[in-house]
């Protein structure tokens, strides 16, 4: 699957921080059914607080959407991750 320039920026910035990120859900659903990929998801093994902390450095915008259940917000350049 390719990714875009935001996908990429986030996840470079998890791997910079020393983290592993993973396309899940529906884009790789979308992608494997060749359509247009609309909602992008990724896994990392960071915690929340650290992926935060990673996206931040690269001045990345996060929103706390459910720390409860681990998952938090990205976004960059309009787009929302």
């Amino acid at each position: 699957m390719q990714v875009d320039h935001e996908t990429s920026l986030i996840i470079d910035a998890i791997e910079e921080f020393g983290g592993e990120a993973r396309l899940v859900g529906g884009c790789v659903r979308d992608s494997i059914l060749q359509r247009d990929v609309h909602d992008i998801d990724l896994a990392t093994n960071l915690l929340p607080n650290q992926t935060i902390k990673a996206l931040k450095l690269r001045n990345i915008k996060t929103i706390p959407t459910g720390l409860k259940h681990g998952t938090i917000t990205a976004v960059l350049n309009q787009k929302i991750f």
